[in-house]
């Protein structure tokens, strides 16, 4: 399997255009650069589970409690391929960032699912 792919690492950092990208199979939401609105940190593993709820309200904690040029931004994505902005399609970054930002507002904090709940797919 391996000779399909270009590179095959747990964890990468790449530049996309001026952006810094963390790519990382597990979540990291405070990494290095957490605090770099440029910077976005993709990953997976969560799929559609408690755990990616957990990461949704972290990061709405995060992002509403930011003071400082310091504090950590909010930047993460869930890239896993069941996600309605990945559609089991790769995807660009401005792709991602587009399409999770569009699901995020269309589910409103009152209209998300709770800690356990989740689309059924997983």
């Amino acid at each position: 399997m391996k000779r399909y792919f270009q590179d095959i690492r747990d964890y990468k950092e790449i530049r996309d255009g001026g952006r810094r990208v963390l790519m990382s199979h597990y979540p990291i939401p405070f990494h290095k650069n957490s605090w770099d609105p440029d910077c976005w940190m993709l990953y997976g593993h969560v799929h559609e589970t408690r755990e990616y709820a957990f990461m949704e309200r972290l990061r709405r904690e995060v992002t509403e409690s930011r003071k400082n040029k310091g504090d950590c931004v909010g930047n993460w994505i869930n890239v896993g391929c069941m996600m309605p902005w990945m559609d089991y399609t790769p995807r660009t970054l401005d792709e991602l960032i587009e399409g999770e930002g569009l699901q995020r507002k269309r589910t409103a904090p009152e209209t998300r699912p709770e800690e356990g709940e989740g689309s059924g797919r997983a």
